[in-house]
């Protein structure tokens, strides 16, 4: 799904769930780029399918009384203090966006301060939920002021906006035929169509639907996942500090956590069957961090590969120190049962992990049985919630072992029955995991010998959950 080319912004795709995020959190967000590159367009279209009121300010040129009005005089000899709106007050606004931000002096930088943070100016309460901001960098431009680090910490994503040489050809060309309501405006007073045709973008598509579905879903990550996301990114802020002498304010810091949840609720939103397994996590984490870090504006180099060695330097650093993470994030079904089974952690991770192992149906029957005794414990270390759960999936096992129907094919497949019946008796474990895999492959001949295979690996399976398990279950029991 690619929300912007419906708007008919063309070339932004590696960008475009940035955008979107911030959208979410609604915070700051500056758009670094050439001259041309549609910054202020895409701010106006996204504003405009959103349905809320709009303001662009040109921060090169704007004054005090441009942003918040004229003093009302009549107000002012009844001892109030009170602003005259003017076409270009934002205070009555929702998403503002200031253009050429680097061209202002630093006197109004102070002054955007409050804005883009505290949605506040001089004091005076603002309807504004959405700062975005842009940008020119480059030493061919002149009368460029240098951005205060204060000031660019008001900013939590910073993306740099492609130019039309580094889009693919395609984009290119439909960048070339588009024409927005800005372009030609003498061709609408000459030539008067018998309808006007809108062609900038789908007039009636809205953006509100999307977002109220990924603010959703970002309460549901943040309540899953936004602890584990704070350690990983607190770990992150010292490890950047030890190897690239770069700090990360607290503020910077909380900013980066909430961009992080909103970048993986777009992600979400935007395809339902989007799951956070590890290799998808540490994926998006290495996408997300390079534009949530304030190097861009201020003119610094950032080299990708820095921030995927010290994100690998985290997860190296947290796995020792914080089992459950690493449970959170494994394919290892008995890690996952092991972490479950003697480890304390946040209530929606725990709730993740049950689930992960929940998910595998060829091993769910052994899983739900391996974890039944921890369930019975009068200490267990589950939950109500989760022992019923437990309960239901080992009652669901049972019964479909009752229900379900079998095709004997041949007296080989009675036999080999009759014979995995007695070898109960010598090896109850290796004959049940035997009956088990027959019972999967529907007692067919030809596949006998990947029954055997079957029965090595759940045999394998249960020998290990012994292994693993059963000295936590006695020392739980004793416990009791």
């Amino acid at each position: 799904m690619n929300i912007l080319r419906k708007l008919r912004i063309f070339g932004w795709d590696k960008i475009e769930d940035f955008l979107l995020a911030s959208i979410v959190t609604g915070d700051g967000l500056l758009l670094v780029g050439s001259h041309g590159t549609a910054k202020t367009y895409c701010a106006e279209i996204i504003a405009k399918s959103m349905g809320v009121k709009y303001q662009k300010v040109d921060a090169s040129k704007a004054e005090f009384e441009d942003y918040l009005g004229f003093p009302n005089p009549r107000a002012l000899s009844e001892g109030k203090f009170e602003y005259v709106n003017t076409p270009l007050t934002i205070t009555d606004k929702q998403f503002v966006f200031i253009d050429e931000i680097n061209r202002c002096k630093s006197h109004t930088q102070n002054k955007l301060l409050e804005l883009i943070y505290s949605r506040q100016f001089f004091g005076q309460k603002t309807d504004v939920t959405w700062v975005w901001a842009a940008m020119n960098a480059g030493d061919e431009y002149t009368g460029i002021e240098p951005l205060d680090p204060a000031f660019i910490g008001r900013f939590a994503f910073i993306i740099p906006v492609p130019d039309a040489v580094d889009m693919e050809y395609d984009d290119v060309l439909k960048i070339c035929l588009s024409h927005t309501h800005n372009d030609a405006p003498a061709i609408k007073k000459f030539w008067k169509q018998e309808k006007e045709q809108p062609i900038t973008s789908d007039e009636n598509y809205s953006l509100k639907p999307f977002f109220e579905t990924a603010a959703k879903n970002y309460h549901e990550i943040d309540r899953e996942m936004g602890e584990l996301i704070g350690k990983i990114l607190s770990t992150f802020t010292k490890i950047w500090w030890q190897e690239r002498k770069d700090k990360i304010d607290g503020r910077r810091l909380s900013m980066m956590r909430r961009a992080v949840i909103a970048y993986l609720a777009v992600k979400k939103t935007k395809d339902k069957n989007f799951s956070i397994t590890d290799e998808v996590f540490s994926l998006n984490l290495k996408n997300v961090i390079p534009y949530i870090l304030p190097h861009l504006a201020a003119g610094k180099g950032l080299n990708p590969v820095h921030v995927e060695v010290a994100l690998r330097a985290v997860f190296k650093t947290l796995a020792g120190t914080t089992p459950f993470i690493k449970a959170y994030f494994s394919p290892d079904l008995i890690v996952k049962m092991k972490t479950l089974c003697e480890c304390d952690m946040p209530f929606f991770s725990r709730k993740k992990i049950l689930s992960d192992v929940f998910k595998d149906k060829e091993m769910l029957p052994l899983v739900a049985f391996a974890l039944l005794p921890f369930s019975l414990l009068r200490k267990s270390p589950f939950t109500r919630i989760e022992r019923r759960e437990i309960v239901k999936k080992v009652k669901e096992c049972i019964r479909d072992l009752q229900t379900q129907f079998f095709c004997v094919k041949s007296v080989d497949d009675i036999h080999f029955f009759n014979e995995l019946i007695k070898n109960t008796k010598e090896n109850k474990p290796l004959a049940l995991c035997q009956l088990n895999a027959c019972l999967k492959s529907g007692f067919s001949n030809v596949e006998l010998k990947n029954t055997e295979i079957l029965a090595r690996k759940y045999a394998d399976f249960i020998r290990t959950c012994r292994e693993e398990l059963g000295p936590i279950y006695r020392r739980l029991k004793d416990a009791n």
